[in-house]
């Protein structure tokens, strides 16, 4: 019916009053996309690795090499303060 429709208890209401726009503004649509173009990139290497035992073993060497660079830039930035 394409309407809004809430149950008071008793039987299904049409809502008739107008709703608000909501607006993003475009760095934040260009932030959305580029999340989605990430959590699909992780999701087709995910899948990939689940298949073939080379893309997951070249994964975990990159999970690796994060978790290293993460110990690194917090060590550096521990060293600077």
């Amino acid at each position: 019916m394409n309407c809004l429709e809430i149950n008071d208890g008793n039987s299904w209401q049409q809502l008739h009053s107008s709703h608000p726009m909501i607006s993003l503004s475009s760095d934040a649509e260009t932030l959305l996309d580029w999340a989605r173009a990430k959590r699909d990139e992780e999701w087709r290497i995910a899948a990939l690795a689940a298949k073939h035992p080379t893309v997951a073993d070249a994964l975990a060497a990159v999970e690796l090499a994060r978790e290293k660079l993460q110990v690194v830039t917090l060590l550096c930035d521990t060293d600077s303060k």
